[in-house]
């Protein structure tokens, strides 16, 4: 659109400006009326343009810089419809972000749980070719069957239904599972395929 180039073009102008200092790009601030902690580069991922997000990148943005409760790639996993191609450009060349790609991210979920949230089988088979592990747990969510039992040993712990690990959620799917231990059980006993 008219109106996306337009901003592109005034963001690029801003980025050349001799006095332009890249360390603005993930200088932490909070919008008016919102106490949460944000930053330019975290804003510009929520826009969903990846001409802005190429030229931040290119002008220093630091693609693991967080806030006090969001990080770039947490931005970009909970876009609806999550971007692959922000994904991809926040992973490309950042060996910090492949080496987190199992760490919990938010509540204890981890960046393969919110693809699946979304149902979104690129961005899922994209973390898994990263290294994303769907044996692991994922956190949960709001469809659960029913809560946690504290008696569940830690080996099944919580997937993105409590007591599964992800790979139960890549079967729901529908998603062709060639990895993953298919030996799992669940909190019913059952396993994953």
């Amino acid at each position: 659109t008219g109106g996306g180039i337009d901003k592109l073009d005034s963001l690029r102008k801003k980025c050349e400006h001799k006095n332009f200092d890249p360390r603005i790009l993930n200088e932490p601030y909070k919008i008016p009326g919102n106490e949460a902690e944000t930053n330019i580069f975290i804003e510009a991922i929520k826009t969903g343009s990846t001409g802005s997000i190429a030229l931040l990148i290119e002008k220093g943005a630091d693609r693991n810089a967080s806030t006090q409760n969001n990080t770039p790639i947490l931005a970009a996993l909970t876009s609806n419809p999550i971007n692959l191609e922000i994904v991809s450009m926040l992973f490309e060349g950042n060996q910090d972000l492949k080496n987190k790609i199992n760490n919990p991210i938010l509540d204890q979920k981890r960046p393969l749980f919110y693809a699946m949230a979304q149902n979104n089988s690129d961005v899922m088979r994209f973390l898994i070719d990263l290294g994303a592990d769907l044996n692991l747990p994922g956190g949960s969510n709001k469809r659960s069957r029913s809560s946690v039992n504290s008696e569940v040993p830690r080996v099944i712990n919580q997937g993105t239904e409590p007591g599964e690990p992800m790979i139960f959620e890549a079967v729901r799917l529908n998603m062709p599972v060639n990895i993953g231990d298919h030996n799992l059980l669940n909190k019913f006993g059952e396993p994953p395929i």
